[in-house]
């Protein structure tokens, strides 16, 4: 552990506190959301950042919401066939070029962005390249060898994803280490950030050019995703998960763990990762109806033009989704009992507005 650079279990994560919107998915990991209130309170609703490339100083992304499932709305998702980590590693192994599968020992680590309950998520250096390194820690395997193989494959049906593309908008894939009880992501670093850090804790304004810039940017990463073949569903565009270079003019989408290659009623039993069933969970400010309740429908590649609309009343707008909302349980009942999305600001220009 050492070695790596990762920190024990409970040490303080590195960077500035949370905004109220990076908080998001933290406290829907704690409790189930449900519309009626709990004895104690609603649950405050609080927002995660990247692990596919770190925030400037401040904390990156823990994970997704997994509780989201426990909505109390739709269906839950089919079981999916459950692989070991030696096996799902030898089969993403069988997938990769030979020089993208790299050792651990490779990468010379630095200071950690992030570390949640499976991965830590490290800046890096690898042969004088920036990069980001998102790894299993060793705690991953400490309650159970299947806990540990579920983390393991989750993080190596990401890699599978991200190996596949190339594209300017789409963060660039650098490699992957594929041994035992030591699977990471490597990615190239972005410089300049992600777009949540930028807008709400250095709080740029960004020029009329630079929004439609941006917004043009995101939206043709999204169109390259869903135009592969099997089509790529990110499940998880928000800010966060926008990583800018270092004059903040151009983006990449990043983190791809929720991501999923949609084929249909074959992914409930297909063994290749990229097909697994979409997850109920994400970050609630983001996340399309059909997300939460499964009485709406599958989840498909249109979640994220959901999500994509978020981002762009986030940018143009300088508000977050469902601001006026402080808590998962009044975002819920605001989308699933009166039908309403985030609320798009009066100041916008027409155009825009009109989107």
């Amino acid at each position: 552990a050492e070695a790596c650079g990762l920190l024990p279990a409970g040490a303080p994560q590195v960077g500035t506190p949370r905004t109220p919107a990076e908080a998001d998915d933290v406290a829907s990991k704690k409790a189930a959301i449900s519309l009626s209130a709990s004895p104690t309170g609603p649950t405050t609703l609080m927002g995660t950042s990247s692990t596919a490339a770190p925030s400037s100083p401040g904390p990156s992304r823990e994970a997704s919401n997994p509780s989201l499932l426990n909505s109390g709305f739709g269906q839950p998702m089919p079981a999916q066939p459950r692989l070991s980590e030696a096996s799902a590693a030898t089969a993403v192994g069988r997938r990769l070029p030979a020089e993208k599968v790299i050792a651990l020992s490779e990468v010379e680590m630095s200071e950690c962005v992030s570390r949640g309950e499976f991965a830590v998520v490290h800046r890096g250096s690898l042969h004088g390249r920036e990069v980001v390194v998102k790894a299993l820690h060793p705690g991953a395997f400490s309650s159970s060898q299947e806990d540990g193989d579920a983390a393991a494959t989750d993080l190596l049906a990401e890699i599978c994803v991200i190996s596949e593309l190339s594209h300017p908008r789409i963060v660039t894939f650098v490699g992957a280490c594929l041994e035992p009880s030591r699977i990471a992501l490597v990615t190239e670093l972005a410089p300049g950030g992600n777009l949540h850090q930028a807008l709400h804790v250095r709080q740029r304004r960004f020029s009329r050019e630079e929004c439609f810039q941006l917004s043009g940017e995101l939206l043709e990463g999204v169109l390259y995703l869903h135009l592969q073949q099997p089509t790529i569903a990110h499940l998880d565009i928000k800010s966060m998960n926008l990583v800018l270079d270092a004059e903040g003019r151009h983006l990449q989408i990043c983190d791809f763990g929720l991501a999923r290659a949609l084929c249909g009623s074959r992914g409930a039993g297909s063994t290749d990762l990229r097909e697994r069933p979409p997850s109920r969970a994400g970050s609630p400010r983001y996340m399309a109806p059909e997300c939460y309740d499964g009485n709406l429908g599958a989840i498909t590649e249109k979640a994220d033009v959901w999500s994509s609309g978020c981002v762009l009343i986030e940018l143009f707008g300088a508000r977050l989704p469902y601001a006026e909302c402080g808590n998962a349980q009044q975002i819920l009942s605001a989308m699933l009992v009166h039908h309403t999305g985030p609320c798009v600001p009066s100041s916008l220009e027409a155009p825009v507005r009109s989107i």
